[in-house]
Order: structure tokens, then C-alpha cells, then sequence
């Protein structure tokens, strides 16, 4: 049995990242394109990402940055990291939650691009919204964790967290959250159900 399928809490919220689960990612192609050779880049790149994330520059001037510490213009940075698209087929899963779990966002983000990528109705599937630059909470910090969770209205151990990237999901577990590290929609479905079922 897995670590994801330890804890036999019975789960009632089930919390969703943005970027490389419900939309595409852009960034992280980018900075592995750009900086992977240059450990040196690669931090500068990350801390720059970080302090827009926690609303300290706005996207315009990460762009900007990124795009002059990888030595290209900043159309073409915009074009490579804004390469972003929805996941209907997984959104269209998550209506069908809805009636039964209460259902949350969660971003580091440098803003919020809801209204872009989301229609009105896919907007309305999230019982609440947590965005870094707003809250000024960057994932894994257990506080990020904790204020979906009183957002939601909702025990900490009765949420599940999707999520891309594995040390999210580390943090998550580290205060009482299951996670689940998401691969793609298919498997994301069977991993779920397996914990919602128990």
C-alpha cells in the first residue's frame, strides 16, 4: 500500500493545484530549456519565480527578468512560458465531485489567471481559492496547507491535495493532508477513487 493510501481519515475536500494539474505548464519547460546547464541561472530563475509568486514583482517584470537572464526577447519568454492549456476532461471530473466534496485551489502564482484560463462556470466548481500573491503563502509551507483547509471550512486530515510536483506533496503529508502526485488524468482518476472509496 502506498503512502497516499495510508490514512483512512474519510476525506471531504479535495484540493487541486493550478499549473501541471487543471492547466499546463509553461514555467518549468522554460527554466529546465534555459538554465539547466547554469546551476547558477537555474537558482536565480527559481528565486525570481519565488518572489513573484509571493506578489513581491508582478508578471510583467518576472517575464522581463527571466527573459534578459536567458538572453532572449521578451515576446518569445512570454510566448514559451504563458504556453498554457486548460484540462476540460479533468474539470468535467471535478463537477461530477462536487456534489459529494467540497472543492479547492490552490497556486503559487504571481497573480491570479483565473478569469483566463477558467470559464465562469469552471470557476464556480471551487468552494475556495488559494493564490501565493494573495495570501502571501507559497507551497510547502504548511501554513499554505492550513489556510485552503479553514477556507474550506474543513479538518485538515479530511483533505486530499493533487498536485505535480512531489515535494508539494511532501508538505502536504507533513501536516495531516493525503496528496496525490499527479501524473496524468487516468491515473489521477484510479488514485482518487481509491482513497474516496475506502
Amino acid at each position: 500500500m502506498s503512502k497516499e493510501q495510508m490514512n483512512n481519515t474519510k476525506i471531504t475536500a479535495v484540493i487541486f493545484d493550478c499549473f501541471g494539474v487543471l492547466v499546463s505548464e509553461g514555467w518549468l519547460p522554460f527554466k529546465h530549456k534555459y538554465f539547466d546547464s547554469d546551476p547558477e541561472k537555474f537558482e536565480e530563475a527559481t528565486n525570481m519565480q519565488k518572489r513573484a509568486d509571493a506578489g513581491l514583482t508582478d508578471h510583467a517584470g518576472f517575464v522581463k527578468s527571466v527573459a534578459e537572464l536567458a538572453g532572449i526577447d521578451e515576446e518569445e519568454a512570454y510566448n514559451e512560458i504563458d504556453n498554457t492549456v486548460t484540462d476540460a476532461a479533468l474539470l468535467e471530473y471535478i463537477a461530477t465531485l462536487k456534489a459529494d466534496y467540497k472543492i479547492g485551489f490552490i497556486s503559487n502564482a504571481s497573480q491570479s489567471w483565473m478569469s483566463e484560463f477558467f470559464t465562469p462556470d469552471q470557476i464556480a466548481l471551487f468552494d475556495a481559492v488559494d493564490i501565493s500573491s494573495e495570501t502571501g503563502l507559497l507551497k510547502p509551507d504548511p501554513r499554505a496547507f492550513e489556510h485552503i483547509a479553514a477556507a474550506l471550512d474543513t479538518p485538515i486530515d479530511e483533505c486530499v491535495i493533487v498536485d505535480d510536483q512531489v515535494g508539494y506533496c511532501e508538505g502536504a503529508r507533513a501536516v495531516g493532508m493525503q496528496a496525490i502526485t499527479y501524473r496524468d488524468f487516468e491515473t489521477l482518476k484510479n488514485d482518487l477513487e481509491l482513497i474516496l472509496t475506502r
